[in-house]
């Protein structure tokens, strides 16, 4: 009744999580592995690949870096799709959507639940849980604008439709998450965060500026659709207080980077810089040497 879609580095993905997948998802399943081990694929180009190549109904799309800690997770889904207006579910996802290229979490105002993965101080793999319960409580589900990439399913029978990973505007890993949440709402859908699905997300992401370029990408292909708040009640000065931080927060890092290029082109200019290039350019020269 699943298909799961999973855009792997390798050519395949590793054993311990296919026995993982076969011992909580409790029903029947088929598992898409897209090769991208070339990096012949965007994570968009891969689950369209996933899209096509699926059997089964309902689609899962999932990083391959995850656990689940769940049992007949499956079923969750199942129900969860029972209501039709529902176009796509998740682990954990925003209510709020800002008028600015920011992630989805930045607002601060969450639903769902994750075991987050991190190196410790000690070197040392460990995890702890991010949970948000203030606005999801008891209820079975609560739509979000979004929810994160690492865990979501969305019929197949919306991809028949209106909807598909935008490999026109997008050619990375970035955004593919928000972007197809935008595109499942904006075709009349709802998008949701189901709390009782437990993952573990063994790794942090990556933040960079591939990152950030996409992020102003979205915004430009989405930008007259924002602000936007779902599931919860936000009064015109809370929207504004959110905005006035998430803007001050943008204009600390503008200021940051400004800081650091300053810097840069101060360490640049000096003589002590230009001295050490003078003594050591004869070093490169002769490593160029040995290397010929």
């Amino acid at each position: 009744m699943i298909s799961i879609v999973i855009c792997s580095r390798h050519t395949d993905i590793p054993q311990a999580l296919k026995n993982n997948i076969a011992e909580t998802t409790g029903v029947e399943y088929e598992i898409i592995v897209i090769d991208n081990s070339r990096n012949e694929y965007s994570i968009f180009s891969a689950y369209n690949e996933g899209v096509r190549r699926s059997k089964f109904p309902y689609l899962c799309f999932m990083h391959e870096d995850i656990v689940f800690h769940a049992t007949r997770w499956g079923e969750n889904v199942l129900k969860c799709f029972e209501n039709k207006r529902i176009g796509l579910c998740g682990v954990v996802g925003g209510h709020y959507a800002p008028p600015y290229p920011v992630p989805w979490w930045q607002s601060g105002l969450m639903s769902g639940q994750c075991l987050q993965g991190y190196i410790n101080e000690s070197g040392c793999y460990a995890t702890r849980l991010d949970r948000y319960p203030d606005f999801l409580q008891n209820k079975k589900s609560i739509e979000v604008v979004s929810v994160d990439g690492l865990w979501f399913c969305i019929p197949k029978s919306l991809f028949d439709r209106s909807i598909a990973f935008d490999e026109k505007k997008y050619a990375g890993f970035h955004c593919y998450d928000i972007d197809i949440c935008f595109q499942v709402r904006n075709a009349g859908y709802e998008v949701v965060v189901i709390p009782d699905i437990l993952i573990e997300h063994q790794s942090m992401g990556n933040i960079d500026e591939k990152w950030e370029k996409d992020l102003i990408q979205f915004y430009f292909k989405w930008y007259d659709k924002l602000p936007v708040t779902v599931g919860i009640y936000l009064t015109q000065e809370e929207i504004d207080g959110i905005n006035q931080k998430i803007s001050e927060d943008i204009c600390a890092k503008i200021n940051r980077n400004v800081s650091t290029q300053k810097q840069l082109q101060h360490t640049l200019s000096s003589k002590s810089y230009r001295l050490g290039k003078f003594i050591f350019n004869p070093f490169s020269m002769l490593r160029k040497v040995i290397k010929k």
